[in-house]
This record gives structure tokens, sequence and C-alpha cells, in this order.
């Protein structure tokens, strides 16, 4: 499977965390697809990261969004 990653989402608080080096906050509206991965509001992936929110910090490394090929099905070469 093919995941459509939302890199421009990342790449928008890129100043902000240069600038209070803290982890980019926590996106709201996100939800849990059947795989375990973050879907953003506008329907792309959360890009993997370090991100945090009012409750903690949260690193987000799924292997399946930072390896893709390890998941690829026939059907996806």
């Amino acid at each position: 499977m093919k995941y459509e990653i939302d890199y421009e989402f990342k790449k928008k608080w890129e100043d902000y965390q240069e600038r209070t080096e803290k982890p980019i906050p926590f996106p709201d509206g996100c939800t849990l697809d059947e795989e375990g991965l973050y879907v953003l509001p506008s329907g792309k992936y959360l890009p993997p990261g370090s991100y945090y929110s009012e409750d903690c910090s949260l690193i987000y490394e799924p292997i399946k969004l930072r390896c893709p090929w390890l998941f690829l099905d026939d059907d996806d070469n």
C-alpha cells in the first residue's frame, strides 16, 4: 500500500521549531486509521517526527511510513 504523507504540514512548522527548539505541536483533528497511523484532517498521513501535546510529547516513527518498501504488495509494484 502506498501512503500519501503530508510533508508540507511539517515544513510549515520548521521555522517555529528552529526558533523555539520545541517539537511541533500535535495537530488537532487527527484520527487513527485501522493500521494505527495518524491521519490529518486533510486525509493525508501525518509525517513521522517529534510532536507534543498538552499531555505529553510523542515521537511518531511508524516503520510503515519510514520504510514503505518493506510493506509493498505485489499490486503496488
